[in-house]
């Protein structure tokens, strides 16, 4: 969370939304970072298209966040297998599932929801 408030910041905002998470998890260790590698999609190609997104994401007042990522936070948590421990993998099929701009991002990186759920499952199966 906090490496994505940097992000956003670096950017001049006062909000988060999911195009930051998605630029932290493609950043990040394990295995949401891990498929998102897998499936040639890199920080600066996520970079790169991010910025030519028209932002449509509508800043919360007083949560810090965009409503898409308010969205795609209980997406991941109603996802989770405990309820208490939302993954990042979670996190990476909310951000697919949901408008938003890192939606935007991955859809048109070919990395729908199914194809993003088939590669967490190769990286888990590779993990065991």
């Amino acid at each position: 969370p906090v490496q994505t408030q940097e992000l956003a910041n670096t950017d001049g905002r006062t909000h988060v939304g999911t195009g930051d998470l998605l630029l932290s998890l493609v950043q990040g260790e394990g295995v949401a970072a891990a498929t998102l590698k897998d499936l040639g999609i890199a920080r600066q190609q996520v970079k790169s298209r991010l910025a030519k997104v028209v932002d449509k994401e509508v800043p919360l007042e007083g949560l810090g966040t965009t409503a898409e990522l308010k969205t795609a936070m209980e997406a991941a948590c109603e996802a989770a297998t405990y309820p208490d421990q939302v993954t990042a993998q979670d996190l990476l099929v909310a951000l697919a599932e949901t408008d938003g701009n890192a939606g935007a991002v991955l859809s048109t990186l070919g990395a729908s929801d199914d194809v993003i759920r088939a590669g967490i499952d190769r990286a888990n199966t590779q993990a065991d």
